[in-house]
């Protein structure tokens, strides 16, 4: 993903009065906190609980099921709102 073309003179967060949807002051700091914000986020969310908020794994379980069972894991997804995800090769 290419970088946009920004001119420096588009907004001065010294001189310009910028707000956010809250209606706070964007500074340089404010912007520093968003985009360090943004790269702590990076990637899928974990589907794990985080009791502590630290990144974690979430585990990746691939098995081979009879018929019956897979029946069985769709309709149980869909009763979670969920989708099983698998190979129909």
């Amino acid at each position: 993903m290419s970088e946009p073309d920004f001119l420096d003179d588009e907004v001065d967060l010294d001189r310009d009065d910028v707000r956010d949807s809250r209606g706070r002051r964007i500074d340089s700091d404010y912007v520093e906190r968003a985009v360090a914000d943004v790269r702590a986020r990076r990637g899928r969310p974990s589907l794990s609980p985080d009791p502590v908020n630290e990144p974690h794994h979430s585990p990746h379980v691939s098995l081979r099921v009879p018929e019956q069972t897979r029946r069985l894991l769709d309709e149980r997804a869909r009763l979670e709102g969920a989708q099983a995800v698998r190979d129909r090769a």
